[in-house]
Order: C-alpha cells, then sequence, then structure tokens
C-alpha cells in the first residue's frame, strides 16, 4: 500500500524589508520605526488640544512610561517642533506640569490651489498660523493650464523663498485641484477650467524647483470637506479626552490648509500638507 504523498508547504512571501508577510515574521521591528511611531504619537498629542497639555497627560493618554514620553518630548525640542511654556501651579502634591506647545515658526506646510477665480499657495506652521499667503484674483474659466501652472508655480517658489529666508523649513506641500485628480496627479478631467488629462502635479513641483519636498495632491472639495471633519473631530475629542486622533492635523484656520505629520525624527518632520480653500482674506 503507497502512502499519498504529503503536500509541500509555498514558501512564504519575501517582503521588502526581507521579511516574510503573514502572520509570521522572521524579523523584528526596528527599534528607529518604533521611536518614529512614538514620536509622532506624541507629537499628536501635542498638536492637538486647544489647550497645552503635560508630559504626564500625554503619558497617561498614550499609554508609554513617563519616562520614555520626557525622552522624546526633548527629541521634539531639540527638532523645534514642540515649545514649553511656563509651569503650571501643581494641583495636591507633585511638582507642576510643564505644558508643551507647538512650536511656531520653525517647520511649515505648503498649500497651493488652482481655484476659478484664483490662485493661492499658503504656509502654515505646527502651531496652525498662517506665516505667508500669495492670492492672485482671476478668472481661470478656460485658462492655459501650462501658463496657469506656471503663475502657479512662481507664487510657490516666493512664498517658499520668503519663509526659508525667515528661518523656517518646508516639510511638504499639496496641491488642491478642482476636477477629478488621479494619485499621480493628473487632471483627468477639470470642467469649470476647461482642463483634460494635465499633469497638474509634475508641472507645479518641477516648475517650483521644490521637487525635494513631499507632495500630495487633491480635489479641493475633497480637502475641504476633509478639513471640516476633522475640525469636527478634534472639538469632539477636546470635549471628553483634551487629545485628538493620532492623526497630526495642522490646524485649519480661514485658508483650511491642513497638514498631516507622517515620519518625525528627533531633528526633521516629513510634512504631507493638504491645501483646500485658501482664503484671501488672510
Amino acid at each position: 500500500m503507497t502512502r499519498a504523498a504529503t503536500p509541500k508547504r509555498a514558501p512564504a512571501a519575501r517582503t521588502r524589508s526581507g521579511g516574510t508577510s503573514g502572520p509570521w515574521r522572521t524579523e523584528p521591528a526596528r527599534q528607529q520605526l518604533v521611536r518614529e511611531h512614538n514620536l509622532a504619537l506624541v507629537l499628536s498629542h501635542i498638536l492637538e488640544p486647544k489647550a497645552p497639555v503635560t508630559r504626564a497627560q500625554i503619558a497617561q493618554a498614550t499609554g508609554l512610561t513617563r519616562g520614555t514620553v520626557s525622552d522624546l518630548v526633548e527629541s521634539l525640542v531639540r527638532g523645534h517642533m514642540v515649545t514649553e511654556l511656563a509651569p503650571r501651579a501643581a494641583v495636591g502634591a507633585g511638582r507642576p506640569g510643564v505644558p508643551l506647545a507647538p512650536e511656531s515658526g520653525t517647520i511649515v506646510g505648503i498649500g497651493a490651489e488652482v481655484a476659478v477665480d484664483r490662485l493661492g499657495v499658503t504656509a502654515i506652521d505646527l502651531s496652525g498660523r498662517a506665516v505667508n499667503q500669495r492670492v492672485v484674483e482671476r478668472d481661470l474659466r478656460g485658462s492655459d493650464p501650462q501658463r496657469t501652472l506656471a503663475r502657479l508655480s512662481a507664487m510657490v517658489r516666493e512664498v517658499v523663498g520668503e519663509v526659508t529666508g525667515s528661518g523656517m523649513t518646508p516639510a511638504g506641500a499639496c496641491l488642491a485641484l478642482p476636477g477629478i485628480v488621479d494619485a499621480s496627479g493628473m487632471t483627468r478631467f477639470a470642467p469649470n477650467l476647461g482642463w483634460q488629462e494635465v499633469p497638474a502635479l509634475d508641472l507645479v513641483r518641477t516648475g517650483s524647483g521644490m521637487v525635494d519636498l513631499s507632495w500630495s495632491v487633491g480635489n479641493d472639495a475633497d480637502l475641504a470637506a476633509r478639513a471640516e471633519c476633522q475640525a469636527r473631530a478634534r472639538a469632539a475629542e477636546h470635549a471628553v479626552a483634551d487629545v485628538g486622533p493620532m492623526l497630526v492635523q495642522l490646524r485649519d484656520g480661514a485658508s483650511n490648509v491642513t497638514a498631516s505629520v507622517a515620519q518625525i525624527s528627533s531633528s526633521t518632520s516629513e510634512v504631507s500638507a493638504a491645501s483646500s480653500e485658501t482664503s484671501a482674506a488672510m
């Protein structure tokens, strides 16, 4: 009597890092990745609340130890992303807590927008303050996309030049467009502008010379809705927990410009800026 052959197990798929996919991995997570995640988590709890928070409050909200939070906060302070305010009066026993707030005028996100009636570029810092803005009002219906995006690129160069000249660091940028936009930045159809199949993101990124920045792109209405939802979510979470969601969004002001912090190290931050309606009133 012959025994049935045992089917061979398929080899596990390899990942880019050399590990295997699936529930078992052959390699542990790198400590640097864990640290970057925790830095982003701690920074999000400093950026989101309407009132400054202390290290103890962050530790309680995140589940990290106070020692870990203190170490991460020191890295964020050295990286000019967080600043310490005057200590609060102690409630009960113990030392007074030191409130933490976003550092102003250091790291900025750049939002660029093409609308039917204007071009706009805004730089917003980690505190949510618009530190620089350019708005040119004009009727862009039926406009030439190459010329229009060349003008927007020049405005991006002007804003970036001024913020860097003031000692600030652009960490990311986003382009908002009034039409159907794919992930590559191609404007498939913008009926109000009369544009079709326009590589808008590539034209602005190369035209502005900001090819080293991390860029994102989206439909202006989608980005406006996203900003509004995130603002409402922050207000609701603040009422019950004094913290916001882990995804860090730079507070949207009248310009509705938002920026998401993705990866953070002790001295740098890569921010993807999401811009929607850039207001000429700012």
